[in-house]
C-alpha cells in the first residue's frame, strides 16, 4: 500500500508521544492488516495487557492467515478476560485454520450460550459445521475399515475419540455421509 494512500499508515504518522489510544485508532482504520499488527505491536511493548491492542491484532493476523501468530495473541486476551465469547469464536477460527478442529470445537463451545444473537448463531454454523465433517469422515472410515465399523458400533464416543474427534452428548450416533471439508467464514465484528 503507497505510503500516502487511503487507510495506510505512514512512518511518521504517530511520534513517541503518540498515545496508546491514538495509536488503537490508527491499527483500526488500516486497510492493511500488517500495519495494524505493526502498530499494536508497538502499544504492547509499553502495555503487554492492552486488551483491545491484543484483540487487534489477533484480528488482523487472522485476516493474514497468521493462525499460530493469533492463537498467541488471543490466548493472552483470553487470560486477561477469560469470558469475552468473540475471543473464543476466534480462537476456534484459527484452529480450524490449522485443521486442529476437535481443538476448534472445543472453543466454539465456550461461546455457545452468548447473549449475541449473531455470534450465538455463528457459533452453532461452526459447531454444526465441525460434527458433520467429523460424522462425514468416521462414515468414510466406517465403510472402508470393517475393525473401525466395529468398534463405531460398540461405543461410538470411544471410536471417535480415538480419531482425535470429539462427540458431544447431542452426536452419539455416526451415520455415513459424503466426506467434504468444513468451510471458514468471517468472524463477525
Amino acid at each position: 500500500m503507497a505510503a500516502n494512500s487511503p487507510g495506510s499508515i505512514c512512518p511518521g504518522t504517530f511520534s513517541e508521544e503518540s498515545s496508546s489510544f491514538d495509536l488503537l485508532a490508527l491499527a483500526t482504520q488500516s486497510q492493511s492488516p500488517s500495519e495494524t499488527v505493526i502498530v499494536c505491536d508497538r502499544i504492547l511493548v509499553s502495555d503487554p495487557g492492552h486488551l483491545p491492542a491484543l484483540e487487534v491484532k489477533s484480528k488482523a493476523l487472522w485476516r493474514m492467515g497468521q493462525f499460530e501468530a493469533a492463537l498467541k495473541s488471543l490466548d493472552k486476551a483470553i487470560a486477561l478476560n477469560p469470558f469475552d465469547p468473540g475471543y473464543h469464536f476466534l480462537k476456534g477460527d484459527c484452529l480450524q485454520g490449522l485443521s486442529r478442529n476437535s481443538e476448534a470445537l472445543d472453543a466454539f463451545e465456550r461461546c455457545r450460550s452468548c447473549a449475541s444473537g449473531n455470534l450465538a448463531q455463528q457459533t452453532e454454523l461452526r459447531i454444526k459445521a465441525l460434527q458433520d465433517w467429523q460424522s462425514a469422515v468416521a462414515g468414510e472410515l466406517a465403510c472402508s475399515d470393517a475393525a473401525f465399523r466395529m468398534q463405531l458400533e460398540a461405543n461410538p464416543v470411544a471410536a471417535m475419540a480415538q480419531l482425535g474427534f470429539k462427540v458431544s452428548s447431542k452426536q452419539a450416533s455416526v451415520q455415513a455421509k459424503p466426506m467434504q471439508s468444513p468451510g471458514f467464514w468471517a468472524r463477525p465484528s
